[in-house]
């Protein structure tokens, strides 16, 4: 018989990939135990050198960096150092050495209208200086002139009787006086003649009465043009008196109208510049009375400098002015640092600004040059710049 080998069917092994770990797994199983050990551990320290490395180049550039730094800040903070410190900057405004006055008419005037008005908007005037009449001055003027006439009649009363009559007055009433005399004497004559008849029986009752009435009367004018004559010859001290008194009345009286004349004009309180007329002539005065004046012999500029501010402002200090109406900047020093604080009252118009601000207010007096322009600017709102020092 023969033998039948029956081949078995063929099928391919799948080829496995050897990796890393397999290969190493059989390095070990042909190297042996030892070895693995040996190679993890050479391994190890090569990682903490490298490691070791990292960190010292890393601690090595961050101290670089902190030494580059600290440099970086040391020459900035010179640099600071070697600037000027900053500026203080304020709004302001061109004000006169003293307040501002409003020029109104007498209080006792009452609805009084303007009738002359002298002067115009920046002329200087002087102290006393008539600027204005109401519409009153002519009727006071009259009143005064009345009161003077009546002063000039007192005092003419006065002089009359401190010099006494005249000569010819007192040779008038002498001749009255003889001429009485002898008619006095004429009819006690014929009084004494009816007298003696009377007693003879001669004459009647009614004609002896009658001579003596004519007698009686002829008396009696004489002792009259006595006393008169004696009148004329003295000056009697309680018609001196009468007359002082009637001058001095006369003269309060002339006062009284020439301080009421004073109510119709408009006089410049003090010497200064006018900078704003409100009333002209022919209208009636109002709130706001007849016009502005100050003096602007001496300048200042008013600052409002913050509360955060004061600190770096100081008496002595420079100051340049600038604002919208100025060709070139103002240059003054601080006179003045008033120590009350107060709310702002100039208005930035930067609606960012801050316009509850507290501020102190800060006077520059100006050189002699700057108060010449500036004194033409009155209530000019100005910025204020303070020079660092």
């Amino acid at each position: 018989m023969s033998e039948f080998v029956v081949d078995e069917p063929h099928h391919p092994k799948p080829v496995v990939e050897s990796t890393p770990a397999t290969e190493e797994s059989v390095e070990s199983r042909l190297l042996g135990n030892s070895v693995a050990p040996v190679q993890r551990k050479s391994r190890a320290w090569f990682v903490w050198v490298v490691l070791a490395l990292i960190a010292t180049a890393g601690a090595a550039l961050i101290a670089r960096g902190v030494r580059t730094q600290r440099k970086a800040q040391a020459v900035h903070a010179a640099a600071l150092a070697s600037l000027p410190p900053p500026s203080v900057a304020a709004l302001g405004s061109i004000v006169p050495g003293q307040a501002v006055i409003h020029l109104n008419a007498p209080a006792s005037s009452g609805e009084a209208r303007l009738q002359t008005l002298t002067v115009q908007q920046n002329d200087i005037v002087a102290k006393n200086q008539i600027i204005g009449t109401l519409d009153s001055i002519e009727r006071l003027q009259a009143a005064v002139a009345v009161a003077s006439s009546q002063v000039k009649q007192k005092q003419a009363a006065l002089d009359r009787v401190l010099a006494g009559n005249s000569a010819f007055q007192i040779g008038a009433q002498q001749a009255t006086v003889e001429k009485l005399r002898a008619d006095a004497t004429r009819q006690e004559a014929d009084y004494k003649r009816y007298k003696s008849l009377h007693d003879q029986g001669i004459v009647s009752d009614s004609d002896f009465e009658s001579r003596l009435d004519t007698y009686n009367q002829a008396e009696q004018s004489l002792q009259e043009s006595q006393q008169t004559y004696k009148q004329v010859q003295e000056v009697r001290p309680v018609d001196i008196e009468v007359a002082k008194a009637d001058l001095l009345h006369a003269e309060a009286s002339l006062y009284s109208a020439q301080a009421d004349v004073e109510q119709g004009y408009i006089r410049a309180p003090q010497a200064g510049r006018i900078l704003h007329i409100y009333t002209f002539p022919g209208e009636k005065i109002g709130d706001q009375g007849v016009l502005d004046m100050a003096a602007t012999d001496k300048i200042f500029v008013e600052a409002e400098v913050y509360e955060t501010d004061l600190a770096k402002v100081h008496d002595g200090q420079a100051a340049n002015i600038t604002g919208v109406a100025l060709t070139s900047p103002l240059h003054g020093r601080v006179v003045l640092i008033e120590q009350s604080i107060g709310r702002q009252q100039i208005v930035n118009t930067d609606p960012a600004a801050n316009t509850d601000a507290r501020v102190a207010i800060v006077r520059v007096r100006l050189d002699p040059q700057s108060q010449s322009v500036a004194e033409k600017f009155v209530n000019l709102q100005v910025k204020v710049e303070f020079s660092p020092q």
